[in-house]
C-alpha cells in the first residue's frame, strides 16, 4: 500500500488548529509559493520565517494522520506483518539560499529528508548513520518481503537495515532538473554542487558547514577533481541503463498528463505534445523493468 500525503507542500494551508501551532514572523501579503519560488528572496526574512511556521503545522497535522493509520494497524493487530517505511521525496527551502519552495537547488535543506524503518520484532531499534539513497528503499522492501530478483528494482544497494560502521566510501547524488538544473555528489562529510547552466563547481565541508555557507572549491581543487571525476563515472553509469526519461511516446506523455491532471499534479495546459507534465520521478520503465532514477529531490 502506498499512501501520498500532499498536506506538507506549498501552498501551506494547515487547518485549524494546526494554522496557529507555530504562529511567528510576519504574514506576507502574498502566500502563493507557486508564484514566489521563481523569485530570489521575494519576501523579508519575517516574512519567510511565517510560511515556515504554517508548514511545520502541515507537518503536525499529517503526522496525527500517519498516528491514525498506526492506530489502525495496532488495531488489526497486524504489526508483526506489517513492514512500515515513512519518508519524504524532498524538503522545503525558506530561502536559506535565497529561494522558497523546491525543485531550484540541491541543499540540504531540499535533499536531506526523513526515512523511517518499522517492522516489529524484525528490526532492530536504533539510527542508523551511513549515507543513503532513498532510491535504494523499493529494493530493500522487496528484500525484507523476501521477493526473489528484487535487485530488478533500481540498482542502488539496500538500505542498512542493520547496524553497522559507516562507509566512508559511500556517495549519493542528487539532482535537480526542473526550475534549477544542478546535480550533487555527497560522500559522508563533503558535497560537490554541479552548476549545469554554467559548469559552475561548488564544494562544501557538511561537517563544519552544515548551512552550505562557505564554498571551499577554491581552497581544496584537488577534492573538486576527484569528487568531479567520480560523478562524471555516475552519470555515465546512469547513461548506461538506457532507461529513457526525457523523451516520452507522445501517447505516453498524453496518457500520463490525463492521469496527473486528474489527481492535481497539472493543470489544463493544452497541448501535452508540447507540453509534458512535471513527473516526480521521470521515469518511464517499459515493459516493467524498473530503474528508477536517483532522485532525492523531485
Amino acid at each position: 500500500i502506498w499512501v501520498h500525503l500532499w498536506d506538507p507542500h506549498y501552498n501551506y494551508l494547515p487547518p485549524p488548529p494546526y494554522n496557529t501551532a507555530f504562529e511567528r514572523g510576519q504574514r506576507p501579503a502574498n502566500e502563493d509559493v507557486q508564484c514566489l519560488k521563481w523569485v530570489k528572496q521575494p519576501m523579508s526574512s519575517p516574512e519567510a520565517e511565517w510560511l515556515k511556521g504554517q508548514y511545520e503545522g502541515e507537518n503536525l497535522f499529517t503526522d496525527t494522520q500517519v498516528g491514525q493509520m498506526l492506530d489502525r494497524i495496532r488495531q488489526l493487530r497486524a504489526d508483526n506483518s506489517v513492514i512500515l517505511a515513512v519518508l519524504a521525496d524532498h524538503g522545503e527551502s525558506f530561502q536559506e539560499h535565497g529561494w522558497l519552495g523546491h525543485t531550484n537547488r540541491v541543499d540540504e535543506t531540499l535533499i536531506h529528508v526523513p526515512l523511517f524503518l518499522n517492522w516489529p520484532g524484525q528490526l532492530a531499534s536504533g539510527t542508523r548513520d551511513p549515507l543513503v539513497s532513498t532510491a535504494s528503499l523499493g529494493r530493500t522492501l522487496l528484500e525484507l518481503a523476501g521477493i526473489p530478483d528484487a535487485d530488478r528494482f533500481g540498482r542502488e544497494p539496500e538500505l542498512p537495515v542493520s547496524p553497522a560502521p559507516p562507509d566512508e566510501s559511500a556517495a549519493v547524488m542528487s539532482q535537480t532538473l526542473r526550475q534549477g538544473c544542478y546535480t550533487s555528489l555527497h560522500e559522508v562529510r563533503y558535497k560537490l554542487v554541479l552548476d549545469h547552466r554554467t559548469c559552475a563547481r561548488e564544494l562544501f565541508d557538511l561537517q563544519t558547514d552544515p548551512g552550505e555557507a562557505n564554498n571551499i572549491a577554491v581552497t581544496d581543487p584537488a577534492r573538486v577533481t576527484a569528487m568531479n571525476e567520480r560523478l562524471h563515472k555516475r552519470l555515465n553509469e546512469i547513461a548506461s541503463w538506457k532507461v529513457p526519461r526525457a523523451s516520452l511516446p507522445p501517447e505516453v506523455v498524453e496518457g500520463i498528463e490525463s492521469a496527473l491532471r486528474t489527481l492535481g499534479y497539472v493543470g489544463n495546459t493544452g497541448n501535452a505534445r508540447t507540453t509534458p507534465p512535471h513527473l516526480h520521478f521521470g521515469v518511464y520503465a517499459p515493459q516493467g523493468a524498473l530503474d528508477p532514477f536517483p532522485l532525492l529531490s523531485d
